[in-house]
């Protein structure tokens, strides 16, 4: 992530800015070597990025060197905090006629402090730049922030449609099941596969479907992820029925009010994403969900990665995910590559094409990301890249998917690289709002304008989501009643993959951590992400400011669904 924090630093380091500090302080030489060093690093930083995956003396380089970038960071910010300072004390005429030689206030003072890190920070880049030439890194040139958004860009607001591909047959047995399913109280039916074959997509195309929502008086739709209690459950299926938070605090006091809310009703429930193994939970939550309503035909659907959690939970035919053929897969990158403003593919784009379908490995996920990716590339050069990337060749173990992704990563832009591994802070099946995201990545310095761009920051946020979106790294998208975008989701493995790029500057806290504790592998983390109950709030907050020894941002989660 060196690259991304480096791309941001050097946004702040545009002249206008250095011009102001050097025009008070003197620092123009100083800040201009720091540019140049900053620049000839920069250059060689996509061969960085692409070879510490198997080296690990280029991925310790890159930590220095992001430290050494964060370190650029404060001090640009402090900075600005002090021509900020100053200015407010100038136009409030409360300039200081006297004050203590070591005050921070004190302009020597602050110079010679400002000069001495600088100092440090110049002497460190060229042990970095020195090492760099052992290395001997390929130069790529300085590499563009930002990128280019055609104002005719046609982003695909639902990429997840795309996944319907293949899945005609399956969505008529899962109807079948759901329709068929009368003799029982409870019936529970399980969609089972590996992640990113498409589960919750079938999931929701049988839920929609219009003879389901004919046969059910009530449908329910939970997202329940790796944490399994049956009060919290309860209490969504509450609040989805009602339309409003449930104040009650007793799971008997939730079970009386779904009584009466689906008394003598035939409901259907969706469990999307179950991980819980233990049968003791979802006894505790079926017997609940027996005592709410004692008529036939009530259906539960589950979708799950796991043999076992169907095991433990179906009642009658376990639905098992399929993989998609090398055709399929190439449908679908082919409908994401081909756009309106887009001239037809070439023979050899179509031969590449075909090629890459054959490496998504039969999964929707992949061909979908893959296609988001191709569809930003032009050039039969630039498919040619992806065809032959040292990816396919280092694949290996579990983490084969991520690997893949993670080429769709690589092709980012450096602040689109930070955008997207700053989603990590939130949990999986976090539902994201769009305007508070954007304002994220505005406080952390993430959308610098280009230059001669003069869009407002908001524009630029709203660029780079739609890249983000268009890339199928966000999908499950709410509009407004105007069809604006109101928030987002992360499939599961695609946060896996913002958790895996951001592990080093990232730590979470909380949920089902129980008793966790620091370690000095965390010991420069730049963004503490605690995820906790209203009454667990001080003890995290005691842990991370005992056993980390840094971090710039705080983020806190709570439990309700609101952050900080």
């Amino acid at each position: 992530m060196a690259e991304t924090v480096i791309s941001v630093v050097l946004g702040k380091l545009i002249p206008v800015a250095t011009e102001q500090i050097s025009l008070v302080w003197g620092f123009e030489e100083q800040l201009k070597e720091l540019q140049d060093s900053l620049t000839t690093i920069q250059a060689v930083l996509a061969d960085a990025e692409r070879r510490q995956v198997k080296e690990e003396f280029v991925k310790l380089w890159m930590r220095r060197l992001k430290d050494v970038a964060y370190d650029v960071d404060d001090v640009l910010d402090e900075f600005a905090y002090e021509i900020l300072r100053r200015k407010v004390e100038i136009r409030n005429q409360m300039m200081r006629k006297v004050c203590f030689f070591f005050s921070f206030s004190n302009p020597i003072a602050f110079r010679i402090n400002m000069a001495n890190k600088i100092k440090a920070i110049l002497k460190s880049l060229k042990k970095i730049i020195d090492n760099a030439k052992e290395f001997e890194f390929a130069s790529t040139g300085s590499i563009n922030a930002i990128p280019e958004v055609s104002p005719n860009r046609e982003t695909d607001s639902s990429p997840e449609g795309a996944e319907i591909v293949g899945m005609g047959g399956h969505v008529s047995e899962i109807v079948d099941l759901m329709l068929n399913a009368t003799n029982e109280q409870l019936s529970v039916i399980p969609i089972v596969g590996m992640p990113g074959l498409g589960k919750t997509t079938l999931a929701k195309l049988g839920y929609n479907h219009e003879q389901v929502q004919r046969s059910f008086d009530k449908t329910i739709w939970i997202c329940v992820s790796n944490e399994f209690d049956d009060k919290k459950i309860l209490r969504e299926i509450l609040e989805s029925l009602t339309q409003n938070p449930c104040a009650l605090q007793t799971k008997d006091a939730i079970v009386k009010s779904l009584k009466k809310e689906l008394q003598e009703k035939r409901y259907l429930l969706v469990l999307d994403d179950v991980w819980n193994e233990d049968d003791r939970k979802w006894d505790a939550l079926r017997s609940c969900l027996l005592g709410i309503n004692s008529s036939a035909g009530n259906n539960v659907i589950v979708t799950t990665h796991s043999d076992t959690v169907a095991r433990i939970m179906k009642t009658i035919h376990q639905h098992d995910m399929e993989k998609l053929s090398d055709d399929e897969c190439w449908s679908i990158i082919k409908k994401r590559v081909s756009t309106k403003e887009r001239i037809p593919l070439s023979q050899d784009q179509e031969d590449i094409g075909r090629e890459i379908a054959k490496r998504c490995q039969g999964i929707p996920l992949v061909a979908r990301v893959l296609g988001g990716t191709m569809s930003n590339k032009i050039e039969e050069r630039e498919w040619l890249a992806i065809q032959n990337s040292e990816v396919w060749s280092s694949l290996h173990g579990e983490n084969e998917i991520l690997s893949i992704l993670k080429l769709s990563f690589d092709h980012l832009s450096p602040s689109l690289k930070s955008c997207f591994s700053y989603c990590a802070i939130f949990p999986k099946d976090y539902e994201m709002g769009k305007e508070e995201l954007i304002q994220h990545w505005m406080a952390e310095g993430f959308l610098q304008p280009s230059q001669g761009n003069s869009s407002e920051m908001e524009d630029i946020g709203n660029d780079y989501f739609d890249i983000l979106l268009a890339n199928s790294l966000f999908q499950d998208i709410i509009r407004d009643d105007f069809g604006d975008i109101l928030s987002c989701k992360m499939h599961d493995l695609v946060h896996d993959l913002a958790l895996l790029i951001s592990k080093w500057e990232t730590l979470h806290l909380g949920g089902n951590g129980g008793g966790v504790t620091l370690t000095s592998v965390i010991f420069d983390v730049y963004l503490l992400c605690l995820k906790t109950g209203q009454h667990q709030q001080s003890h995290y907050l005691e842990m991370a400011w005992a056993d980390c020894a840094q971090f710039f941002v705080l983020v806190l989660i709570l439990e309700t669904g609101y952050w900080t």
